[in-house]
């Protein structure tokens, strides 16, 4: 099972499109879990828990330039999430999205 942490502003859009990626997941026969939190006050508070990936919502795409002064970005691969993905809500593109890092190893692009 990998493990998720999304970071996001949080509402009813997110909880689609998580339930949309866990749906790609499931046909794809890949056991992924993901836990959302939201805004970025609650990141420090998942420090040293384990976690395969973090997202970013599109709106805290602006963390990735804190890399340096968050240990939790540096421990793992995290991507931002395009706002076109979270927009059209497509589950299946943000599942491509997270098993090219976890389930075929590919590096990150950060």
């Amino acid at each position: 099972m990998k493990r998720v942490l999304f970071v996001t502003t949080c509402g009813e859009a997110t909880d689609v499109l998580v339930a949309r990626v866990l749906a790609a997941a499931a046909e794809a026969e890949m056991q992924l879990a993901i836990e959302v939190v939201s805004e970025h006050t609650e990141l420090d508070k998942h420090e040293g828990k384990e976690f395969d990936m973090l997202l970013l919502s599109p709106l805290l795409r602006y963390l990735k330039n804190e890399k340096e002064d968050r240990k939790i970005l540096q421990n793992q691969p995290f991507e931002v999430v395009s706002s076109i993905i979270y927009g059209s809500l497509n589950g299946a593109e943000l599942f491509w999205l997270i098993s090219k890092h976890l389930f075929f190893d590919r590096p990150s692009l950060h």
